[in-house]
């Protein structure tokens, strides 16, 4: 088994990788991560998505871009030979958002679940490593919640329940 410091080290080295993982992502030349990227709404009735993406780019002279730069448009390919791309966020300030996502650093502890749901790994880790690890842990307010005891008759007669497995013992004669 391994001790409570070398999982915790596992946990900063896990973390590590998923915080290096979302800079690279939110500092990569995509249409979303881009300054000057705009949301324009369609009328509904002009076509089956309500909003695209353009550039907002304007020129010294004051004249705006305006080209499309949409992901599902092609822009990807756009925004990677762009001449005017600036990304949206610093390294620094994704890595603060990555923390208070995680709720690491002075962040509102986390719900387990929401961990689990972006990081299962980091939640396996931390459920290996017990209560008071980061995570908000407290437990849910009592709600009537299902029992799998309840497929079994609802627990009742949990008395009853024999020490050791039920098997068919060998006839040694």
């Amino acid at each position: 088994m391994k001790t409570d410091g070398q999982i915790k080290q596992k946990i900063k080295q896990v973390v590590y990788r998923h915080r290096k993982a979302f800079v690279r992502h939110g500092l990569a030349r995509h249409p979303e991560n881009c300054v000057y990227n705009e949301r324009v709404t369609l009328p509904v009735h002009m076509s089956n998505r309500a909003t695209l993406h353009v550039c907002g780019y304007c020129s010294e002279e004051g004249v705006p871009n305006n080209v499309v730069c949409d992901a599902s448009m092609g822009g990807d390919r756009q925004a990677a030979d762009c001449p005017f791309f600036e990304a949206s966020k610093t390294a620094k300030a994704l890595k603060e958002e990555f923390n208070e996502n995680l709720g690491i650093d002075g962040g509102a502890p986390r719900e387990i679940g929401y961990i689990a749901k972006e990081y299962p790994d980091v939640a396996a880790l931390l459920w290996v490593i017990g209560p008071g690890s980061g995570a908000n842990v407290e437990e849910p307010e009592d709600e009537e919640q299902p029992n799998i005891l309840a497929l079994f008759g609802n627990g009742e007669d949990l008395d009853d329940v024999p020490e050791r497995p039920l098997v068919e013992e060998d006839d040694e004669s």
